[in-house]
């Protein structure tokens, strides 16, 4: 499976299904978008692990909250989070400079294992890499 960067505008995580399976995290939209301005910063080395930042800024209780509160997995609700991040950068950004890490053919997300410097984050353990192109 070759993975490469395929830009959203040419195949998008924005559908009418992924927007509703997205829509009760809005109430996160600001705690993400904040994530974003201060981990796309001119200062930030490696700009593929803003899932991880996100998840970070939220952290392992508010998501165990939503799973209780919605009825969902605590993995769904992680994997819903993953779905949002590009969603949101696409409304921030614009679709054509928003990248993902997707399977060349099939355009699967590509996942990676999240990197040991992330290991406070040890309650994640695969994400899908997303950039500004």
């Amino acid at each position: 499976m070759p993975l490469t960067w395929v830009r959203q505008n040419q195949f998008t995580s924005r559908n009418p299904r992924s927007l509703q399976r997205t829509n009760y995290l809005r109430g996160l939209e600001n705690v993400i978008v904040q994530t974003f301005q201060s981990y796309l910063s001119p200062r930030a080395d490696d700009k593929t692990q803003i899932t991880l930042a996100c998840l970070d800024a939220i952290g392992e209780s508010a998501v165990r909250g939503l799973a209780e509160q919605t009825g969902r997995s605590f993995e769904t609700v992680k994997q819903d989070i993953g779905l949002f991040v590009p969603i949101l950068l696409c409304e921030r950004y614009g679709a054509n400079r928003v990248e993902s890490y997707r399977d060349s053919q099939s355009f699967r997300p590509g996942s990676r294992t999240r990197p040991k410097d992330w290991s406070k984050l040890s309650w994640v353990n695969r994400y899908t890499p997303h950039r500004l192109a």
